[in-house]
């Protein structure tokens, strides 16, 4: 997952006990904080995961999520979306595919 803000990997954490996603475009707490920046961008996994298995067609999904099948499905997910050849960009307009350059 990338920020398509900066460009930068998205870091992953925890957030209110929910796996999620942040970009804070570079900043850490050795810098001062006078430089303006975009505001930090934050995804939670499960709805990411969610609406990619929508947007990649994964249609085992019966809407009775456990913590295994939210497991589960997120390999699925994470598998389908490596054979797919594409990788997640976020910003804080939303989120889109966007196809791996091999070259």
């Amino acid at each position: 997952m990338h920020c398509g803000v900066c460009d930068r990997r998205l870091d992953s954490h925890w957030n209110h006990g929910r796996p999620t996603y942040r970009c804070r475009h570079g900043h850490t707490s050795t810098q001062l904080a006078g430089h303006p920046r975009p505001k930090t961008l934050y995804i939670r996994e499960d709805h990411l995961v969610e609406a990619i298995r929508i947007r990649l067609g994964d249609q085992d999904g019966d809407g009775h999520a456990t913590l295994e099948s939210d497991r589960t499905r997120s390999s699925r997910v994470a598998s389908a979306l490596r054979n797919s050849g594409r990788f997640v960009v976020c910003d804080n307009a939303g989120w889109q595919l966007e196809e791996i350059d091999s070259s």
